[in-house]
């Protein structure tokens, strides 16, 4: 630590691995509480993850696309880890928005390969 200067994205780093030992930990302690836990995991990485995008967004690349998408995994990750059944729509949502995806790329594929 002493030797090295650390960075938004090494706290960021830190941080996530902190909140995963965390949550690790108390599984172990409480495994009949897993089915919570796993909705709290989830939308911590998700809104530690789009935390690093947001910042990656405002200060490297500029993208307008990096951020809606930050936006967007903070709002799902805070929806994930505490409204659990908001999670049940979010993921209808997900799995939705995986099929319209998986579909209009085979067809986008095929149209473009002849």
């Amino acid at each position: 630590w002493q030797a090295h200067r650390t960075g938004a994205d090494d706290l960021i780093g830190l941080a996530s691995g902190a909140a995963m030992l965390i949550a690790g930990l108390w599984i172990l302690r409480n495994p009949g509480s897993f089915d919570r836990i796993i909705n709290m995991i989830i939308g911590i990485v998700l809104i530690i993850s789009g935390i690093n995008w947001l910042n990656r967004a405002s200060h490297e690349t500029g993208s307008k696309t990096m951020l809606i998408m930050s936006i967007v995994s903070i709002v799902a990750g805070v929806i994930i880890a505490f409204s659990h059944a908001a999670t049940n729509w979010l993921f209808s949502a997900c799995g939705f928005g995986l099929v319209f995806t998986a579909v209009t790329g085979f067809i986008s594929e095929k149209a473009f390969r002849g």
